[in-house]
């Protein structure tokens, strides 16, 4: 497997925790979902204690791009974290 997504997919399908910072572009589902290819990993997690947001991840060119939603999105994340910190940057 080549690139970033089999790379991803050979060491991890879970992770136990991502810390997000750095240069983050919020997108709406509709411009997000389009970027996403079969090379593209996409991770995925939830985040909030009363509302659930979920939160996509992925990178092009060095810049995070990021979709945040209150239902799943119809794709298949390449990798499924069980804990987001945010730092406070992401903001629900």
């Amino acid at each position: 497997m080549a690139g970033a997504a089999g790379t991803a997919a050979i060491y991890a399908t879970y992770a136990r925790r991502v810390l997000v910072g750095g240069l983050l572009v919020e997108m709406d589902s509709d411009k997000f979902i389009p970027m996403i290819d079969s090379k593209t990993t996409v991770i995925h997690g939830e985040l909030g204690k009363l509302k659930k947001y979920h939160l996509y991840f992925i990178v092009r060119d060095g810049i995070t791009m990021y979709c945040k939603t209150m239902s799943p999105l119809s794709i298949m994340p390449s990798i499924e974290v069980e804990k987001i910190d945010t730092g406070g940057v992401i903001k629900l």
